[in-house]
């Protein structure tokens, strides 16, 4: 654990502390940008690299057990995940992360002027409920927490690059919120026809990955695992279903102590109330029992 969180931290402050515009610059200036670029780039390989070594190794810690409903999330979330990842990166977008860099505000920022943040973060986000263990939380935490960071960063770059008045106008007609521009009636547009084409693209593959991009090993090892997950939550089922048949019984074997004083009452008995008493303790028995007897049978599948 100590090499993991070592590792995770190198990892957090390296993306962090050149993310300052004065270490940044003064790195840029020393190193050429395109130094700079390929010195950071091969670094954060190496560290996540590092982090992922790391956290093979390290003991792991239970956190919640994992239903089959854990593992639909990522199936659910990632196309559009995928899609803001794959639109943002290929449109220009001076108003944050793009592989090509442009001066117009792009289709994408109809959604979300941090459109690749946003596919990082439902990435990292998306991929917890299926993880219930100490280690990958921390890692995809971590991942979640550095592009939630980005949001402001880049907008404070894109104000400085594009100076406060084309700023203000490109900042009220897109939104950090996805969909928040949209439904404010503020939005970029004629963006609906070429956000098809790329949510199209994703769609396609999404496909290709989930039915294709794994070779038969990963497939082989991804359906081992839902089956081993799939047993582990039977087995947790039956053994709260056998706990549960064990508490109907001890509460059974409590009522028929109150009913020993069944014993000391005479035929001539005149309180009626005794009887009612007494009925409605054999109904309690009653219940206890089908609901002990409808858990064991729970168990026993």
């Amino acid at each position: 654990m100590p090499s993991f969180l070592t590792a995770l931290s190198a990892f957090l402050l390296f993306h962090l502390l050149p993310a300052a515009p004065a270490i940044r610059g003064r790195l840029v200036a020393k190193m050429g940008r395109s130094g700079y670029l390929t010195t950071y780039s091969i670094l954060s390989l190496v560290l996540l690299a590092w982090v992922v070594v790391a956290a093979r190794q390290a003991d792991d810690v239970i956190l919640w057990d994992t239903g089959r409903w854990h593992y639909l999330t990522p199936f659910v979330v990632m196309p559009f995940a995928l899609f803001l990842v794959i639109a943002g990166l290929i449109q220009l977008n001076p108003l944050s992360l793009s592989l090509r860099s442009g001066a117009d505000i792009p289709a994408i920022a109809a959604v979300t002027r941090h459109p690749v943040l946003w596919g990082l973060l439902l990435w990292a986000l998306a991929h917890l409920p299926p993880n219930g263990r100490l280690i990958p939380v921390l890692l995809f935490g971590a991942m979640a927490a550095l592009a939630a960071m980005g949001f402001h960063r880049l907008d404070t770059k894109a104000r400085r690059r594009m100076g406060p008045e084309r700023w203000s106008e490109a900042a009220g007609r897109t939104s950090i919120l996805p969909f928040a521009a949209m439904l404010a009636g503020r939005a970029v547009s004629g963006a609906g026809r070429v956000l098809a084409v790329h949510a199209a693209a994703a769609a396609v593959i999404y496909a290709w990955f989930v039915l294709y991009g794994l070779n038969c090993e990963c497939r082989s090892r991804v359906r081992d695992a839902i089956a081993r997950f799939e047993t582990l939550e039977d087995t947790r089922q039956a053994h709260n279903a056998l706990a549960q048949a064990r508490n109907h019984r001890h509460r059974i074997g409590a009522l028929m102590a109150l009913l020993a004083d069944l014993d000391e009452i005479g035929w001539n008995e005149l309180d009626s109330s005794i009887y009612l008493e007494l009925s409605d303790l054999f109904e309690d028995i009653s219940t206890a029992a089908r609901d002990g007897a409808a858990a064991r049978a729970c168990a026993s599948k």
